[in-house]
């Protein structure tokens, strides 16, 4: 809802879509909105290759709301930009896990199904376009 409010406003958003699949199949979705008010996290930008953080979701006791927590995911150089993966990440660790970054990179694309910006990532393994929730 929120994110399609957005789109018809035309302005962009730090609206992170956070996915978990049960083991019953049933998806929960939790949208975390750090558009007008966040902490410093907000300012880490994408990278399509994984980038220098790792996203972990952490599901706490007795909490119906999972938390986010980023992690280096290699030493991080003084002057480094913080990037992390917004969608699946197009090569790097995960591509180098399932030894197919081609195929991984051509299955994302035939998932885009609205609109997407331009990604700017610098990477090599960039896919021209932002991860975005359908």
């Amino acid at each position: 809802m929120r994110l399609r409010m957005y789109d018809q406003q035309g302005q962009g958003h730090a609206l992170l879509v956070l996915r978990e699949v049960l083991p019953s199949g049933l998806v929960l979705r939790t949208n975390i909105d750090a558009t007008r008010l966040g902490n410093v996290a907000r300012f880490f930008n994408h990278s399509c290759d994984g980038g220098s953080l790792e996203l972990v979701v952490v599901r706490r006791r007795g909490s119906l709301l999972p938390a986010v927590a980023l992690f280096a995911a290699h030493d991080i150089s003084p002057a480094e930009e913080l990037t992390f993966a917004y969608g699946p990440p197009t090569s790097g660790r995960a591509a180098a896990a399932s030894g197919r970054p081609g195929e991984e990179r051509q299955q994302q694309q035939q998932q885009l199904e609205r609109p997407q910006q331009r990604c700017l990532c610098g990477s090599s393994a960039c896919l021209g376009l932002m991860p975005n929730e359908a």
